[in-house]
């Protein structure tokens, strides 16, 4: 069989100028993403006839963090300590080229929480930022 794995050079990260129609750019020269890391609170229901076994429910969702790394240049590094500072979040959306007409893309709508600034001797000066997505993740599949 076949496999469907994609390479990672096929993701994007692009984020909205919030305007009306939205344009997507690419955000920042972006060389690694992690997440979204969605998971569901559990709520515990177990009671006496539970048969010895706890019970759950899904409670809140948590769309999670994106944790991103890039190439630290002045545009990106400003633009996501401008995002942070303000306060409100920012549309957002990860993109994966699977070769059809259409990417696959998970948007979201995201805080900037954190962004650390690595600066090695012997390599190139990068940046780690960290997204905190609020509200829903929205999955479109590609067509």
């Amino acid at each position: 069989m076949t496999t469907k794995a994609i390479a990672g050079t096929k993701v994007r990260l692009l984020r909205g100028d919030g305007a009306d129609p939205e344009v997507f750019t690419d955000f920042g020269e972006v060389n690694n993403v992690e997440g979204p890391t969605a998971s569901a609170e559990e709520i515990d229901v177990t009671h006496f006839a539970s048969g010895g076994y706890r019970e759950y429910i899904t409670g809140f969702l948590n769309a999670g963090t994106l944790n991103l790394t890039c190439n630290w240049t002045y545009d990106s590094y400003d633009t996501a300590y401008n995002d942070m500072t303000a306060s409100d979040p920012h549309n957002y959306e990860l993109t994966y080229d699977l070769g059809l007409t259409t990417p696959a893309i998970v948007a979201f709508s995201a805080l900037t929480t954190e962004i650390t600034a690595s600066h090695p001797t012997d390599d190139k000066v990068t940046a780690s930022i960290t997204l905190r997505i609020t509200g829903p993740l929205t999955i479109t599949p590609a067509a």
